[in-house]
């Protein structure tokens, strides 16, 4: 998905390492958050990513442009 949402936006647009399976975008840098605040989306039938949610990020849902997607605001607690 974040390669899709990059192509087609043209802004670097990354997936948080360990999420789904693995491939380039685990090992990019921006693949690690580097701020207190991003964005998060995910496919409906996703978990949250655990690891994060252990790690005191705050995920607030807000609405999505996207039918079967959930797009949350992410801050650190």
């Amino acid at each position: 998905m974040a390669s899709s949402i990059w192509f087609f936006s043209k802004t670097p647009t990354f997936k948080l390492r360990g999420q789904s399976r693995y491939d380039l975008f685990d090992e990019l840098p921006g693949s690690i958050p580097t701020t207190n605040h991003f964005y998060y989306l995910k496919e409906s039938y996703q978990d949250l990513p655990a690891g994060y949610l252990e790690k005191n990020y705050h995920f607030k849902e807000i609405t999505s442009p996207f039918d079967k997607h959930n797009l949350y605001e992410v801050s650190v607690k």
